[in-house]
């Protein structure tokens, strides 16, 4: 064990956000996630509702698709994923 608790090139970032932290979150440690050149898909999970925001990449952009309604699904076509929204939050009282 090297105590490492990160990889290098992620391909895939999944952050729930914290009512507390979500400026920063949305913010400056979005625009970091944005920067990595390995990252296909970034998912912001809202705690407090239903909500995801995914950022899929296109080329160098990024193309941002809101999620809220139970029969929406979370997709990561770069590493064949996905999921509704209802199962994401399965178990919550949201």
């Amino acid at each position: 064990m090297t105590g490492k608790n990160y990889i290098t090139d992620p391909i895939v970032i999944v952050e729930v956000l914290s009512p507390s932290t979500i400026d920063h979150d949305r913010g400056p440690k979005l625009a970091f996630y944005r920067s990595l050149p390995s990252v296909s898909h970034i998912a912001l999970l809202y705690q407090d509702q239903r909500r995801i925001e995914h950022y899929r990449r296109d080329g160098d952009t990024f193309e941002m698709t809101v999620l809220t309604t139970d029969d929406s699904r979370l997709s990561f076509d770069a590493v064949e994923f996905s999921l509704p929204l209802e199962q994401i939050y399965f178990g919550t009282d949201l």
